[in-house]
């Protein structure tokens, strides 16, 4: 890895104290004007020898790859909005940092700076870093955005998961812990460095594996959901994932994921039931009216089976809440 620094001089930083928005705008609009109308060949500066003296150019033409710019979560409206004013206020401080491949510089981070930058014509200054394939490219780019204090509780989640599963999915899949002196298991690596639970982690994975499929067919609502305009329980974007015909699920909002996730949970809880159960469901019969224990223990034993399935499924309180009771009910029935 190296940076390359070049910049295109600023004819005069400095402003007024007690400059409004209005005379930061004209400001710049006057720097710009000078810019356009002298020499461009004597206003570059290479403020560091770090690439051939052979280049014409010293600044780069940047490339943007969709891949890429679709790997982080893009900023709100508003984000957006504040971020160009700051930059229209101080200039754009921050290097675009771009990925060298193939003689092209491909932006890793500072896609919203760079377009700013474009459209305002202003000067900024970009970093190159070397990565010998996309996959170190997006590990880099989690781990920048994973350093960053301004995430959402379901933002740092969805990074965490998708950290998660990459290093899983370059090992070869999850491998469970092994006795102590030896390696440890990603999620356990992973619960270390962020200081959470490797259950966490791992709800975390299965979360942002549920987003992607939501991305699959509507990456819009993706976007939404983590940018926090669309609010989604956690629990119904999971249980997506045990829908069998995953490459055809279509969803198109908030309540419709809800809708969806509720019907493949009945449908697991209609499936988890006894066949004794499910045949008497099928030929209607009733309960008797005086039901001995025995019948009465079978149907205990049928609830716990459902609520318990229904809690590895839902993993919240509700549903322990639902076995315990069975469990209750039980002691009752044997114990008397």
């Amino acid at each position: 890895m190296y940076e390359n620094h070049h910049t295109r001089l600023k004819l005069d930083t400095h402003k007024p104290a007690a400059a409004t928005k209005g005379s930061i705008c004209l400001f710049y609009k006057i720097q710009h004007y000078l810019y356009k109308n002298v020499d461009k060949d004597k206003i570059y500066l290479k403020t560091r020898q770090t690439v051939s003296s052979s280049e014409k150019h010293p600044s780069p033409r940047l490339q943007i790859l969709d891949e890429l710019r679709n790997f982080i979560v893009p900023l709100s409206a508003e984000e957006k909005t504040l971020l160009e004013a700051n930059i229209l206020d101080e200039g754009c401080r921050d290097p675009i940092v771009v990925w060298e491949h193939q003689e092209k510089h491909y932006i890793i981070d500072g896609h919203n700076r760079y377009g700013i930058c474009l459209h305002h014509d202003l000067p900024f200054n970009i970093k190159v870093l070397q990565f010998s394939s996309i996959d170190e490219v997006k590990a880099w780019m989690l781990d920048n955005q994973l350093g960053r204090r301004n995430l959402t509780p379901d933002q740092l989640s969805y990074y965490r998961g998708l950290k998660y599963n990459l290093t899983k999915a370059k090992k070869g899949g999850y491998k469970a812990p092994v006795q102590a002196g030896g390696k440890s298991s990603t999620s356990e690596k992973l619960s270390k460095e962020f200081n959470v639970s490797e259950r966490t982690i791992k709800r975390d994975g299965k979360f942002t594996e549920g987003l992607e499929l939501i991305g699959k067919s509507n990456p819009t609502l993706k976007k939404d959901i983590l940018a926090g305009k669309v609010k989604v329980k956690k629990s119904d974007i999971e249980t997506l994932l045990e829908e069998e015909r995953q490459d055809s699920l279509r969803v198109y909002n908030g309540k419709d994921i809800a809708i969806k996730a509720d019907k493949i949970r009945k449908k697991s809880l209609q499936e988890s039931k006894p066949q004794s159960l499910l045949q008497e469901d099928a030929e209607g019969n009733a309960e008797p009216l005086f039901p001995d224990s025995d019948y009465r223990l079978t149907r205990i034993k049928a609830q716990i089976i459902s609520a318990v399935n229904q809690t590895i499924k839902q993993k919240d309180a509700k549903s322990v809440h639902t076995v315990k009771e069975w469990v209750k009910k039980l002691e009752v029935e044997v114990l008397g």
